[in-house]
């Protein structure tokens, strides 16, 4: 049996559902919705909360993987929001029509599977996890994702 096959085997079922909700999200986030302002900012607190609950979960608070995150979160900020500044808008004091985009269900799927590799190798006991590089990379990706999703809040702030 292959290395893929003998993980995806070996996945607890409800990792299975977690992906498929993200799926359903992402699907509905590429699609134009109006949204009031909590409505609008909880699924990217949510995403920000599960990137730093995978970071501390399967590094603690390591300085590369700190650093890594932070250095990611900062980039990802600047790229959503150069991204997002012109996505959103303003309909009302508290309504935001924010139109929808495939690239939120790429970077779930990043999330998703960047954490699943983490776990995977944590299961697995692999010595990659030793690794600066690979701790480095992963919070690296974890935190840039995070900050898409925290430029989204910071333009929802701005416009409100």
């Amino acid at each position: 049996m292959n290395t893929i096959t003998e993980a995806i085997l070996h996945t607890p079922w409800w990792v299975f559902v977690i992906f498929i909700a993200l799926i359903f999200l992402g699907y509905k986030q590429s699609f134009d919705r109006t949204l009031c302002f909590t409505k609008a900012v909880v699924f990217p607190i949510l995403m920000l909360v599960f990137s730093i609950f995978s970071l501390l979960s399967s590094f603690g608070f390591l300085f590369c993987s700190s650093l890594s995150w932070l250095i990611g979160l900062i980039l990802g900020i600047i790229i959503g929001l150069y991204k997002f500044k012109s996505q959103i808008t303003k309909i009302s004091s508290d309504l935001f029509l924010i139109k929808g985009n495939k690239v939120y269900i790429v970077i779930m799927m990043a999330i998703f599977f960047t954490k699943y590799i983490v776990a995977y190798s944590e299961a697995r006991n692999l010595e990659i996890l030793k690794s600066n590089l690979f701790i480095s990379s992963a919070s690296f990706i974890l935190g840039v994702f995070s900050g898409i999703f925290t430029a989204r809040i910071l333009v929802i702030l701005r416009l409100r």
